[in-house]
């Protein structure tokens, strides 16, 4: 018993780690079906609710240029990129296609993605 407890405590430490340092995401989705990148830059799916949320470092300091490939036959896509207070700085969707993003390098960033009933596929591209 002490030995799953310990497990479970250093596997969501290293869960934790994987998060915050880019490499792991975190999904909350109901969908008829589901196919995405890794990165999460890009999807197919079918009747999708719910988000995916990484987190995400520049490599440089400057003005991040984004473009959003989206097609959609019905629902709705979001998607939001945070600074590290949690405050919106760009927001791309159906009407809103390209934006910028002033960064600073290493900081962290979060890309938040959300679903509403939505059927078709996107591609965030960084120009």
């Amino acid at each position: 018993m002490v030995k799953a407890v310990l497990l479970a405590a250093f596997l969501m430490g290293v869960f934790f780690f994987l998060y915050h340092q880019g490499y792991m995401v975190v999904k909350s989705t109901s969908a008829v079906s589901f196919i995405g990148s890794a990165k999460g830059n890009a999807a197919r799916f079918t009747s999708c609710n719910g988000y995916i949320k990484r987190i995400v470092r520049f490599k440089d300091n400057g003005m991040h240029t984004f473009s959003l490939d989206l097609e959609l036959s019905k629902g709705n896509v979001v998607i939001e990129i945070l600074d590290s207070a949690q405050k919106r700085i760009m927001q791309l969707d159906s009407a809103n296609r390209s934006g910028s993003v002033s960064a600073e390098k290493g900081k962290k960033y979060y890309l938040i993605i959300h679903f509403q009933s939505a059927t078709g596929r996107y591609a965030l591209v960084r120009e």
